[in-house]
């Protein structure tokens, strides 16, 4: 996919004096698709099983430096549906919501 955006980029800029290096036009890139995912975030659903009664792990595509919990859901399938508020652990107490 980052192929098919700097192809885009490099066609869409036309930099015929050859000023914009490759490494520039990924960043610029890399800061928009960053920008967009603040304005537009992806939400994505994922069913979890606790690891103990009160701590949960965190889901496969966690990323650590850009994904939030919003909220949980407990029981799941419950009509109409009961949200928690998540509680997180302190940086440095683990990487588990409560």
């Amino acid at each position: 996919m980052l192929a098919d955006y700097q192809t885009l980029v490099t066609d869409l800029v036309r930099d015929d004096a050859g000023k914009i290096q490759a490494a520039e036009r990924d960043r610029a890139i890399l800061l928009a698709v960053t920008r967009y995912s603040k304005d537009r975030p992806r939400d994505k659903v994922e069913d979890l099983t606790p690891e103990s009664s009160q701590l949960l792990p965190l889901p496969a595509a966690w990323d650590a430096e850009f994904s939030t919990l919003r909220s949980l859901e407990y029981p799941v399938a419950q009509v109409p549906p009961s949200c928690e508020t998540p509680m997180t652990t302190p940086p440095g107490q683990g990487s588990s919501a409560a």
